[in-house]
């Protein structure tokens, strides 16, 4: 999409204005004629009008002046404003005053903010131009008009040049602008020439105006005239990058190929039609032959899908059907094997092209599709929010391009283990999801979700502080909350009345921006919250109401909460002890503000046995030893003083014994442990090699060994169940 001034149509403005001077070309009912040649003029004291020639040239033009042109001769003028000072529109309509109809109509063209629009006359025939500045631009200027060459031959789909394998170089400077029926439409290509191309060789075949010097514009249609049927066509946004990859192109086939302008008064000697056969696809052009090495944990990866071409693929259907053409075009595919269970973000921030990407659980073409996304990375980027996935487990990741028939590029993929992010002063945890839904869509996801077992909602703010918490913690841009405005509630009133929150908790606490809330329009009855914008005055965090829908909210929020932990409990039952039960770590918690902030809780221990914590980043190993069994893997360290004497650490320290209610109690006191139960986990891991300590998001696992007393003579050990904590 090009960058267009925005037209304000001012209120309608008389055309005659009596009674007040203006400059001679202020008005159309009387105009000054202008020549061949430059013709200069200052409409710096020139009024606005809202004259429009009936309707199709722009009637925002600002402080527009009128001249009248007489063709000399037939055949095509160009009329423009090149090398005037300030950014102007220019129009020009068929007759010699007020009545006169509109012909044609540019605002910015090859010279720059300057306009420029070529219209063919007959000898006598009469144009009433209309000049001004966009908006309230203004000063002298100069209009040009002269005749322009005459069209070149392929100025017409009837009548197309041959284009051959390489670089075909144009100039459309002369060439008009048609817009053929059924041809691509309803692309306008401005001042547009014609080539047909013969396949030489069943291939794939690359059609681009890459090293054209002006924003340019392409489309390929299969045969050989104006009936020809389109094939895809491209505007790319800037000089020369307009691309189309023609499929299978069979050996014979004849192709229209379509160049020019992305629209009409844009052209120049500099355009360069490249016809070209791509590269082979790659290895992983299709589901049956994912890459399987590229996508290893989290990160960046790099990919190229240049010369892919469109597999179909969509998993099984909605929503990873969601195409321009249903699922990606010009798609590759990888797999990848989750680390850990949660939620994770993949997505194509910094891609060249614009991405489409889907994910699908399972390996290969019978993996189903989880989630799809075109733009929710922000402009042209795709991310997509998978919750539940599980470590181990194979994903299909399916990336191609949006727009059917045009060539991917280079890109990447990025992997994020989305974690929540605790609150300390209330134990809940956050996250922000970013995806284009409304707020009742982002209800519906953010309840379907949760996190350690805990269930998600959208985010209620309780006081001050948890709204400075979700200010300083939390990355978002204008984020849903779970704020609406209820209303069967019985004060409900518009428009600050009935507000309520999806939990159904007390609507106490409220951060409104100044004037919020307004109804303005009417239906804002939901709210979401606002960053500091450069240059005004909404404070950090404000509430504003709005749509359900709306095109500015591009994010929700997350809150868990229920008081729980990120704690799970594994290896559940553990075998049972000589006096009939198992020791058990399910009260451990967070919180005793030592070390780690995470205290080991045993509880219903054999009495006066001993016993002390062990740890491991592994809990897949299920080894039987005396009574119990081991479930953690490899490294193993153990918590004990020699340990903890070689690293300087004496707290290290986790030996206990369990006590008359079965509680594993520490023989180290409070040194080591909350109130001399269990044992508070160091910063410090007893891992080789020395020194190594626990960083955020790291996943870890505890067991307790503790000595069984059996009913036979002789000691044993045992274990107790593990659990998996995430830091």
């Amino acid at each position: 999409m090009h960058l267009n001034h925005t037209f304000l149509t001012p209120a309608l403005t008389a055309l005659v204005f009596a009674g007040t001077a203006f400059a001679q070309s202020d008005d159309c009912t009387a105009p000054p004629a202008a020549a061949l040649g430059a013709n200069a003029y200052d409409n710096t004291a020139a009024s606005t009008t809202a004259f429009d020639g009936g309707g199709g040239c722009s009637n925002a033009i600002g402080a527009d002046q009128f001249f009248t042109f007489t063709a000399p001769a037939d055949g095509s003028y160009n009329i423009d404003t090149c090398g005037t000072s300030y950014d102007t529109i220019l129009s020009v309509h068929f007759g010699g005053d007020c009545l006169a109809t509109c012909l044609a109509s540019n605002d910015d063209s090859s010279c720059g903010l300057q306009s420029s629009v070529q219209v063919p006359l007959l000898t006598g025939d009469v144009v009433l131009v209309q000049v001004g500045g966009y908006l309230a631009n203004a000063g002298p200027g100069t209009l040009n008009i002269a005749a322009a060459p005459p069209p070149p031959t392929n100025d017409d789909c009837s009548t197309p040049s041959v284009a051959v394998l390489g670089a075909n170089a144009f100039d459309n400077t002369s060439a008009t602008s048609t817009t053929p029926a059924g041809l691509c439409t309803p692309t306008v290509i401005g001042n547009d020439m014609f080539y047909t191309f013969v396949v030489p060789a069943d291939d794939n075949y690359a059609f681009d105006t890459i090293g054209t010097t002006y924003d340019s514009e392409i489309s390929v249609s299969l045969g050989a005239d104006c009936s020809a049927v389109c094939i895809g066509s491209d505007d790319a946004n800037g000089p020369g990058n307009d691309i189309v990859t023609v499929i299978g192109a069979l050996t014979g086939q004849t192709y229209l190929i379509r160049v020019g302008g992305w629209q009409d008064g844009v052209n120049g000697p500099g355009g360069v039609l490249n016809i070209s056969v791509p590269p082979p696809p790659p290895a992983n052009d299709d589901c049956s032959t994912p890459d399987t090495t590229t996508l290893v944990g989290t990160g960046s990866f790099a990919f190229d899908s240049t010369s892919a071409l469109t597999s179909g693929f969509d998993g099984g259907g909605a929503p990873c059907n969601n195409g321009q053409n249903g699922a990606p075009e010009t798609d590759v595919f990888f797999e990848w094997v989750a680390t850990a269970d949660g939620t994770f973000i993949f997505d194509t921030i910094g891609s060249s092209y614009n991405t489409l990407l889907s994910v699908h659980a399972g390996s290969g073409c019978a993996a189903t599709c989880l989630g799809s996304d075109d733009n929710g990375g922000g402009g042209i980027d795709a991310l997509v929010s998978v919750d539940g996935i599980v470590m181990g487990s194979t994903y299909l990741l399916q990336v191609g391009n949006w727009t059917a028939g045009v060539a991917g590029g280079p890109g990447t993929i990025t992997i994020t283990e989305d974690i929540p992010i605790l609150n300390p002063a209330n134990g809940h945890y956050y996250r922000v999801v970013n995806t284009d839904l409304s707020w009742t869509d982002a209800r519906t996801a953010a309840e379907a979700s949760s996190y350690l077992g805990l269930p998600g909602h959208l985010v209620t703010i309780e006081d001050q502080a948890e709204m400075d918490f979700l200010i300083n913690s939390l990355n978002w841009d204008r984020p849903w909350t779970g704020g609406f405005q209820d209303v069967n509630d019985p004060n409900y009133a518009e428009p600050a009345g009935g507000w309520v929150w999806t939990t159904g908790e007390p609507f106490a606490f409220t951060n409104w921006v100044a004037g919020e809330p307004n109804d303005n329009p009417v239906g804002e009855n939901h709210i979401e919250l606002l960053r500091g914008l450069p240059g005004s005055s909404t404070a950090e965090g404000g509430w504003n109401d709005t749509l359900d829908v709306n095109p500015t909210a591009h994010s929700y929020i997350v809150e868990y909460d229920g008081g729980g932990s990120p704690i799970t409990i594994l290896c559940d039952p553990a075998s049972n002890h000589f006096q009939g039960d198992y020791v058990k770590l399910d009260g451990s918690s967070f919180g005793s503000g030592n070390g780690s902030d995470l205290n080991i809780s045993a509880v219903d221990g054999p009495i006066d046995g001993f016993g002390f914590v062990l740890v491991s980043p592994d809990g897949s190993a299920n080894l039987a030893i005396f009574n119990g069994v081991l479930c953690l893997g490899s490294p193993q360290g153990r918590y004990n003083p020699q340990i903890a004497t070689n690293q300087g650490l004496p707290q290290l320290n986790s030996i206990g014994q369990f006590d008359a209610s079965g509680i594993l109690q520490n023989l180290f006191g409070n040194a080591t442990s909350t109130g001399g139960a269990g044992f508070d986990v160091p910063t410090e891991l007893p891992f080789s090699p020395a020194g190594q300590t626990i960083g955020s998001g790291d996943t870890l696992y505890f067991q307790v060994w503790y000595r069984d007393q059996l009913v036979t003579p002789g000691d044993t050990a045992n274990f107790s169940n593990m659990i998996e904590v995430q830091f």
